[in-house]
């Protein structure tokens, strides 16, 4: 079973992981309201952290409920026979998702959805080297560049998530490799790279280097979710990973005076659900239908919709090179699900096929007996390129 059939209909991946960039590309928005009331940037994640923290418990209690409540509906669960009794080590087990109607039921064996203690390493692993280090690294890369190189660099995250996935597999997707490009560079004119003052100043090196492992821990972080997802159910996959950061950060920096503004906390509380909680699960189910591969490169789609977010609540500003930008990453998305390099395989298939067929026809060496033989020979080597797609 792998992340392209565990989870249905893959255009419910798209659609997850497009919703799950657009809330988390409100985070920024947030961050920025918040910090005018003076909030530290500690303060701030730690308040959001907290406040998910008790979304994804009560998730983990919901999904736990419905399990047990499923096991005592389902007949020949107990080991009990009859004509609707399932397999021998086989559960069915309703799992209710985001847009429930792309998937009504899903099986599972029940050894599957337990959580033992080798998974749980692993998700302690994903939640403490994965989030907390992507996030501790890009917060340093921030304090050492500018903002917008600093995402930059982060943002390469998406190719080592490829790269990482090619060279596992032993398979490079042409498709991917094409969209990645796409949308990285939509991704530059975005952030206006060439205002960068990189020629004449001087880059700070550590600062690179704390971007590079940002994006180098995500990207693992993805790469072992999608693994861990073939065998483990997504609420629990974020809610054990979200919660092991969210321990990690409270014992480091829990010890500390939050704001007594209202204000702030609303804020904090959009943080932990809107650009939280929510698109933490949908990126989990997301990846879980496509894959981290395909998943990451969406993701990308996250800075586009800030910047629009940017210049309708903030007004800030935004010119046509930004623009194109924008309309970049989308075109590099859509290419994603079209597929635009196998599409062109084939139209250059049959482009060859139907020119080489009339350059045969109008050789005099091939005769008037059979004067479409030479194109019915190119047209189905055109086939043959078609179904090797």
């Amino acid at each position: 079973m792998n992340a392209r059939t565990a989870g249905g209909l893959p255009l419910a991946g798209y659609i997850y992981m497009t919703l799950a960039a657009l809330g988390f590309s409100f985070k920024s928005i947030w961050i920025k309201m918040a910090y005018r009331y003076g909030v530290e940037p500690i303060t701030l994640l730690l308040m959001r952290m907290q406040l998910s923290a008790g979304f994804f418990v009560l998730a983990l209690l919901w999904l736990r409920q419905r399990e047990k409540r499923q096991i005592r509906l389902t007949p020949g669960a107990h080991g009990s026979s009859g004509a609707h009794s399932v397999n021998a080590g086989t559960l069915a087990v309703e799992l209710v998702e985001p847009f429930s109607f792309f998937e009504k039921k899903v099986w599972l064996r029940p050894e599957l959805r337990a959580v033992t203690i080798r998974r749980a390493i692993t998700l302690v692993l994903m939640g403490v080297l994965g989030i907390g280090g992507a996030t501790y690294f890009s917060l340093e890369s921030i304090h050492r560049l500018e903002a917008s190189l600093a995402t930059l660099i982060v943002f390469i995250y998406p190719a080592i998530t490829v790269g990482i996935l090619a060279i596992s597999q032993r398979r490079i997707d042409m498709g991917q490799l094409l969209a990645l490009g796409i949308a990285f560079t939509g991704l530059i004119l975005i952030l206006r790279v060439d205002r960068l003052d990189v020629f004449t100043g001087v880059i700070n090196p550590v600062g690179v280097m704390f971007g590079l492992a940002s994006a180098t821990c995500f990207a693992m972080y993805n790469v072992i979710g999608e693994r861990v997802l073939r065998t483990l159910h997504p609420i629990r996959t974020a809610g054990y990973t979200v919660l092991s950061f969210t321990i990690l950060i409270s014992l480091v920096f829990g010890f500390r005076e939050y704001p007594e503004q209202t204000e702030v906390w609303l804020l904090a509380l959009a943080l932990a659900s809107i650009s939280g909680f929510f698109p933490f699960i949908l990126f989990m189910y997301g990846i879980r239908r496509i894959g981290a591969g395909p998943g990451t490169i969406i993701n990308m789609s996250g800075p586009a919709f800030n910047s629009v977010w940017a210049y309708l609540l903030l007004q800030e500003t935004r010119d046509w090179v930004q623009l194109t930008g924008i309309v970049l990453i989308l075109f590099g998305i859509m290419s994603l699900k079209l597929k635009l390099p196998q599409l062109a395989l084939r139209m250059y298939g049959w482009r060859h096929a139907f020119f080489g067929g009339l350059r045969r026809w109008s050789e005099p060496e091939v005769g008037m007996s059979r004067p479409y033989s030479g194109m019915f020979r190119s047209l189905s080597s055109g086939a043959r390129v078609k179904h090797r797609l």
